[in-house]
């Protein structure tokens, strides 16, 4: 504060940037139709703390397969990984990866 005071001109602006930016992208899980799938899924990306922007379901194919586009925004690569490796884990998931 007494630098501000006695040179002021010596003071440059300066931007740390968002410490709460997020990377929006989109995530593919694939895995096989059963009641509550949809559920299980939002509610894990839900208690990770990732905020969903869009889903987008194909419907079931003939072999009972869904597939799922969900828009996400994480933090880092970390958070991302962190959430598809616990999706993997789901019941009845085959899939879950980086769209």
């Amino acid at each position: 504060q007494r630098l501000a005071a006695r040179e002021p001109a010596r003071l440059m602006p300066v931007d740390w940037g968002d410490a709460d930016a997020r990377q929006s992208i989109d995530i593919l899980v694939v895995g096989y139709d059963r009641k509550g799938w949809l559920r299980d899924v939002s509610h894990l990306i839900a208690q990770e703390g990732v905020p969903v922007t869009a889903i987008h379901g194909d419907g079931a194919t003939r072999d009972g397969r869904q597939r799922l586009r969900i828009g996400v925004q994480v933090r880092d690569v970390g958070q991302l990984a962190q959430l598809l490796g616990k999706l993997s884990a789901l019941p009845m998931v085959l899939e879950a990866r980086r769209a």
